[in-house]
């Protein structure tokens, strides 16, 4: 790594929000096994081959009680139960380190992700540009994707106004969006894995199945 990547990597950030629901999963996501790690440990331990983990901050549910982790992570507690994301984003950007120039954002149930596919979307924020989201059709995938700390307020100032729907606040006015399709992501995640998340028991065996085929080379 040159100097130049050295510096420009110094200034991401990330966030890993953990406090859903999980009412589809019947449990708590981050505290299942994958492999041997849970697999919140498992997707901190990948989103910081792109991003220093001194600078991941887990977003939690007030009451959670968060598996063992890897490092002693910065984590806050997500003050608006069952709000959906938006709210967690929106307090989670704030709570970045100051010297964050962007920060990727996922969830804890995305157990297959590639650090390729983080690297791409932090290659694609432009200048200018608030939020880099991948998109399949008129779908946006707004968790698993990179943000300036900076459009907190345009997602704030959304929130308040009574709305919580997080694709939304990425439609709404003031916020600068580059939307990526994800077939032009395939090379560097060709399966588009990371965008698979656990959210119910026969998505999480599904996982659990590629996990252990690319364990044996299949």
């Amino acid at each position: 790594m040159n100097t130049a990547d050295e510096i420009e990597r110094a200034r991401r950030g990330a966030l890993i929000l953990c406090g859903g629901g999980s009412r589809r999963m019947g449990r708590d996501k981050a505290s299942l096994p994958f492999g041997d790690e849970t697999m919140l440990a498992r997707v901190m331990r990948l989103v910081a081959e792109s991003v220093p983990r001194e600078q991941i901050v887990l977003v939690a549910a007030a009451d959670q009680h968060l598996p063992p982790l890897p490092w002693a992570a910065t984590i806050i507690r997500d003050r608006a139960a069952d709000q959906g994301p938006l709210p967690a984003l929106v307090d989670g950007l704030a709570a970045l380190p100051t010297n964050v120039a962007a920060a990727f954002v996922t969830a804890c149930d995305v157990p297959l992700l590639e650090p390729a596919f983080v690297g791409a979307l932090f290659a694609a924020l432009e200048s200018g540009i608030d939020a880099a989201v991948p998109r399949d059709g008129e779908r946006l995938y707004p968790l698993n994707a990179v943000y300036r700390p900076s459009c907190a307020a345009t997602l704030r100032a959304y929130r308040d106004g009574g709305r919580s729907s997080l694709q939304g606040a990425l439609r709404s006015p003031g916020m600068r969006l580059k939307e990526l399709p994800v077939e032009q992501l395939r090379r560097v995640d060709p399966e588009l894995r990371t965008l698979l998340s656990c959210n119910t028991p026969e998505e999480y065996q599904a996982a659990l199945a590629l996990l252990s085929n690319d364990d044996r080379g299949v």
